[in-house]
């Protein structure tokens, strides 16, 4: 944003200054540290996905209201290649294992079609769907083909373990178990820390959390219990609707809030 006004403002240099709030302008040594994580993340697989190519059709000088057509540009074999080298399911791995490290390692934003998920993804795992409605992302990919398991099979943990530090990554492995057993594919849920939370995924969770948050835990599952399954789906309904989100008539519980 810092940039975009000084281009804009590039004709009055001398009241840039002035003109941008302090904590917009970086300074070098805040560009530099930026530029490093820039990077490490456009080397990163979880940042990979397809190009998408918007163009507008005008029918004369005075047209206002163009034809627009968004075209998205497939992966290359080489990329599709390298992401089944990154994301397939080794051998001791079990399969909710493999589900949260796809999850884990960004595949919440990596999006393939039928075609680019066919074929071999690790020791039994095919992850087309068979749904050609919209590109899914690897982790719903991962979680629908792990939801045709028994869950006993595919190794579901009694507990989600972990410190306080790794709240955040157990409420993500939770929020995997909800995909799984749910085995649905559902527009704008690429990760599964947007679904709505179903109460019940929440004790392997609260089992695994540090004696001091299970309080918390035990009081936030109730909270969400007491909302019938018909008032949790009319809230998601509402949330989904209303422009900007502007105070639904019920509070949408999600994973990632």
């Amino acid at each position: 944003m810092a940039f975009k006004e000084l281009l804009t403002c590039r004709d009055t240099s001398d009241t840039v200054t002035h003109g941008l709030s302090q904590e917009k302008i970086y300074p070098l040594e805040g560009l530099k540290e930026i530029n490093d994580k820039a990077r490490q993340l456009e080397a990163s697989p979880a940042q990979m996905r397809p190009l998408i190519k918007t163009e507008y059709t005008f029918d004369n000088s005075e047209d206002l209201d163009p034809q627009m057509n968004v075209k998205e540009i497939p992966f290359s074999a080489t990329e599709l290649a390298k992401l089944k080298k990154d994301f397939s399911r080794s051998p001791k791995e079990s399969e909710t294992e493999y589900v949260w490290r796809v999850s884990l390692t960004g595949g919440d934003q990596i999006r393939l079609t039928e075609k680019e998920a066919e074929g071999y993804w690790g020791p039994g795992v095919f992850l087309t769907t068979g749904n050609n409605r919209a590109p899914w992302s690897l982790t719903q990919r991962a979680a629908y083909w792990a939801g045709g398991l028994n869950p006993l099979e595919r190794g579901d943990p009694l507990a989600i373990t972990g410190t306080t530090d790794q709240l955040v990554e157990s409420v993500q492995k939770a929020a995997c178990l909800q995909m799984m057993y749910d085995r649905k594919l559902q527009p704008h849920h690429e990760s599964p820390m947007m679904m709505p939370v179903d109460p019940e995924r929440m004790t392997p969770l609260i089992r695994g959390l540090p004696e001091s948050l299970k309080p918390i835990g035990i009081q936030l599952q109730g909270k969400i219990q007491a909302m019938s399954q018909g008032e949790r789906t009319r809230a998601m309904l509402e949330e989904t609707v209303t422009s900007n989100h502007l105070q639904p008539g019920y509070k949408v519980w999600t994973w990632g809030r």
